[in-house]
């Protein structure tokens, strides 16, 4: 039906087309929307798995972007619904800095969920034994 209608209704179209044309003007050409060079809002996530049963037990965000508390708080806003729905711990973790060996080098790291943690300052030598005891203690 469609097909029938659209040889009906182009002569219409046209006419009002250019009624509308010559009246008004042919208009101002308009510029598509800049399209952003990458996209935004991708945050890498890690997920940690029990070693027996391979359930997950816990997620550990790495906010790059995030130099500060405010900037890993927005971090953690952003990505609130994706971790209370696993309901598992989750730790959102800074970009390393200070100098040195990278195993030396610090990072902020906050825990945001179940429970909300200060802001931590831990070496990978630190922060990694918390992880690993989420996924080799879940079955024990």
């Amino acid at each position: 039906m469609l097909r029938q209608m659209r040889p009906a209704e182009e002569p219409i179209s046209e006419a009002l087309t250019h009624r509308l044309e010559t009246t008004l003007g042919r208009g101002r050409p308009t510029a598509l929307p800049v399209r952003l060079s990458e996209p935004r809002g991708q945050v890498p996530v890690e997920e940690v798995y029990c070693e027996v049963c391979n359930q997950l037990v816990a997620l550990v965000v790495f906010a790059d972007e995030a130099n500060d508390l405010g900037q890993l708080e927005d971090c953690a806003r952003m990505m609130y619904m994706h971790y209370a729905w696993h309901n598992v711990p989750t730790w959102l973790i800074g970009p390393q800095y200070c100098g040195g060996p990278i195993p030396q080098r610090r990072a902020n790291v906050l825990q945001v969920w179940p429970q909300h943690g200060p802001l931590e300052s831990l070496r990978p030598e630190e922060f990694n034994p918390r992880i690993e005891a989420l996924a080799t203690q879940h079955c024990k």
